[in-house]
């Protein structure tokens, strides 16, 4: 017999389809589908069995997803503005690897509560996500050497977030070379 899971994961609700309630919306339901399955995986249940088919559900989606992408298209925020006030490198952590990784794991974030995975996460984003995380990175010794790294040294680095990732580490070490 499955073990008894207490705590329902209920759907969320859409409460208003203003702007930026879509977008929570649009995160909550992302997580309410993975975590749906794995639910039901671990209780032994069918997924099918235990959430509700709602054929309208689908065209009220389909509906904030074009909705969303009006609002992406039309109001596309600042994103300069937007990464320098939200994309911070954290400095209070003491590994090099581990800081520039989360700092990488923080643009994704941003992106996605912004909804801004179509202008970053197709074939061309690649290079716009190069270009935002070292235009934010910090300390301003790093962020030149990084700059002078994708413009002069090695212009593959500009395309590729992996190829950036092991750039800014080593020019990190280099500049701070006890942060081990």
């Amino acid at each position: 017999m499955p073990e008894l899971i207490f705590t329902p994961i209920i759907p969320p609700n859409l409460r208003s389809i203003l702007d930026e309630e879509l977008v929570k919306w649009n995160k909550r339901r992302r997580e309410y589908d993975a975590k749906m399955p794995a639910r039901c995986r671990i209780a032994g249940e069918d997924n099918n069995s235990v959430t509700q088919n709602i054929k309208e559900l689908f065209e009220v989606i389909v509906e904030i997803k074009a909705l969303l992408g009006k609002v992406k298209t039309d109001d596309l925020p600042d994103i300069k503005s937007l990464f320098e006030k939200e994309l911070v490198i954290g400095l209070t952590e003491t590994g090099v690897d581990f800081r520039i990784l989360a700092y990488v794991l923080w643009f994704k974030e941003v992106v996605l509560n912004h909804v801004l995975e179509d202008v970053f996460f197709k074939a061309a984003g690649e290079k716009d996500q190069c270009k935002r995380l070292v235009s934010c990175l910090t300390p301003p010794v790093l962020k030149v050497d990084a700059k002078t790294a994708v413009r002069w040294t090695d212009k593959a680095v500009a395309k590729s977030v992996q190829k950036l990732y092991t750039t800014v580490c080593d020019r990190s070490w280099q500049i701070q070379p006890t942060a081990r």
